[in-house]
C-alpha cells in the first residue's frame, strides 16, 4: 500500500474532494485555525500513487504491513499508565 500526500490551502478543499471522490481512499485532514490541510490518498499500487504524484506533485511513502494486534507492534503511545 502506498500513500500520496500533499499540503494544500483549505480554500481548495472542495476541489480535492471532487478529484478523489470516485476513487475512494482519500483523507483530508484540517486543523482548526490553520490555513493548510493535508490531502492523503491511499493507493494499492506504486504505479497508481506515481500517477497521482505526476499529476499533482506531493510526496509518496510506502506503508509497511503490520499486525497492529500483535505484541511486536509495540506499546501504544503513553505506555500502560496513560
Amino acid at each position: 500500500m502506498w500513500v500520496w500526500s500533499k499540503l494544500s490551502s483549505t480554500r481548495w478543499q472542495d476541489a480535492w474532494e471532487e478529484r478523489f471522490a470516485a476513487s475512494g481512499g482519500a483523507v483530508i485532514t484540517t486543523i482548526p485555525g490553520r490555513k493548510t490541510q493535508r490531502i492523503e490518498v491511499y493507493c494499492p499500487s506504486h504505479a497508481k500513487a506515481r500517477e497521482i504524484q505526476r499529476q499533482f506533485g506531493g510526496s509518496l511513502r510506502e506503508l509497511r504491513k503490520r499486525n497492529w494486534g500483535s505484541p511486536e507492534a509495540g506499546e501504544p503511545a503513553g505506555g500502560e499508565g496513560a
